[in-house]
């Protein structure tokens, strides 16, 4: 007989990367109950709860409304899981703040911290992913390492023993996406294949069957091709392909799989209804969310707290068919928490809905809310750069730019194509969507041309890159 358990204290905040010359970075993460979100300028901000330290401003007290965060700069990517929080710089090195029973903050230590702290011996990062009390982080050269609790083998280092200093994921190589779940990884390989290792409770490993043994090293994923995103939530998983259609498979008391069903799938099954689909996000409070090429966003699963933000509390009542959020638009990123979601549009706003007993909706309150609310001021004091093309909000940041440039518009993008002053292209990416990340290292420092081609109209900006 299996036990399901809703209420573990667990939560999760995931990402994936699409290509590695065309990379979308992290820029929102959930907690239990905090949120982290990545300005413009590449300074994190941070609010909720705080018991931990995982907001990392040497307090353990909660906020209610976002703050930038005092000493991190030059930040990339952003993941939270629990009651900690991991944040990757541009010089590939990554920092971490909070809750560390598991080892998870990779410091050789089990000892919380209130301020983040550089994880020693890691360098080359280029994408990190927080589970329940594990960390996973991907390096320039393909290889995955990991640290934190693997009672489950969720560290695939072929042990079962929790580590608090990483250890490298066994023979996985050419790896260009992470994520964490509850106690299972995955990690999607150059040719767009998959692999995963942990638990397999559920049949959330995808082998056609479920198990409690331990999968301590990772292996393929039968039946998935084509992948370009994967999300491991709380005993599921999602993934999108490179055709727009969306996959999940483990488990589906609350129908957060989105195939219209409530029953338990050992093998990924396509979500119904849903097309042109460009990201998943899987909370641990199985609750399932899935963002459109057109901006809108669609949710199924667990709204038992009005995660949902359409004035409904659904109890525990499942809901097995995607339906669209029809207050919210543009969207380009979703955070979603235990009980708790945060939603950000294309130019920079936010709303959120959900349980808000630490703050963590952003609003000023503690008061839950089954409705939208607005995250107030989500990046106070933001430092960027804002160009306005043909009535289209583009936003080309930070500038003058570092190792990597970010692109969000309010409207999907085809091209992207930046020249340097000679005219000759330094980087080139046809995109359909609304965010991209470029990695400039290696380039020189100078003055380049970003083109960005858009609703048939070629729109240019101006990069000072260092």
């Amino acid at each position: 007989m299996k036990l399901k358990i809703l209420l573990s204290g667990y939560v999760f905040a995931c990402f994936s990367f699409q290509l590695a010359t065309d990379t979308h970075a992290q820029r929102a993460a959930a907690g239990a109950q905090h949120t982290v979100f990545l300005c413009q300028d590449s300074i994190p901000s941070i609010w909720g709860n705080n018991v931990s330290g995982q907001l990392g401003n040497s307090t353990s007290s909660y906020r209610t409304i976002p703050a930038k965060h005092a000493t991190l700069r030059g930040i990339t990517a952003v993941s939270a899981a629990s009651n900690f929080s991991l944040f990757l710089k541009e010089d590939g090195k990554v920092y971490a703040t909070g809750d560390n029973q598991k080892g998870q903050l990779g410091d050789g230590t089990t000892t919380g911290r209130k301020i983040p702290a550089e994880v020693p011996g890691l360098t080359g990062v280029t994408a990190i992913s927080a589970g329940a009390a594990h960390s996973l982080f991907l390096k320039n050269d393909g290889t995955v390492w990991a640290c934190g609790d693997n009672t489950n083998g969720q560290l695939g280092d072929g042990t079962t023993e929790s580590r608090s200093t990483p250890v490298q994921v066994s023979s996985l190589t050419g790896i260009i996406a992470i994520s964490a779940g509850s106690a299972h990884s995955l990690f999607l390989k150059n040719d767009s294949t998959v692999y995963a290792c942990g638990l397999n409770l559920f049949g959330l490993l995808g082998t056609g069957k479920e198990s409690s043994v331990a999968e301590n090293t990772p292996h393929l994923f039968p039946t998935l091709a084509g992948i370009v995103k994967i999300n491991a939530g709380q005993n599921y998983s999602l993934f999108v392909k490179g055709d727009g259609t969306a996959w999940a498979v483990g488990d589906n008391d609350y129908g957060q799989l989105g195939d219209g069903t409530s029953a338990d799938k050992y093998a990924p099954v396509q979500v119904t209804t849903l097309s042109g689909i460009t990201d998943a996000e899987a909370s641990h409070s199985s609750t399932s969310f899935f963002i459109k090429n057109d901006g809108t966003i669609w949710a199924a699963g667990y709204n038992g707290t009005g995660m949902f933000g359409t004035g409904v509390n659904s109890g525990f009542d499942p809901n097995p068919t995607p339906v669209q959020l029809n207050n919210l638009s543009n969207i380009t990123a979703v955070a979603a928490g235990l009980y708790h979601a945060v939603f950000i549009n294309a130019i920079g706003t936010a709303k959120a809905s959900g349980g808000n007993a630490q703050g963590q909706l952003g609003n000023a309150t503690t008061t839950n809310s089954t409705s939208l609310v607005t995250v107030s001021d989500l990046c106070p004091a933001t430092v960027g750069l804002r160009e306005v093309f043909s009535g289209n909000s583009i936003y080309v940041f930070p500038n003058p730019a570092g190792n990597y440039l970010n692109i969000t518009s309010d409207k999907p993008f085809s091209e992207v194509r930046i020249t340097n002053m000679l005219g000759e292209t330094v980087y080139s990416s046809r995109s359909s969507g609304r965010s991209l990340q470029v990695d400039l290292t290696g380039h020189a420092a100078g003055v380049y041309l970003v083109q960005i081609q858009q609703a048939g109209s070629l729109s240019t900006s101006k990069v000072i890159v260092k």
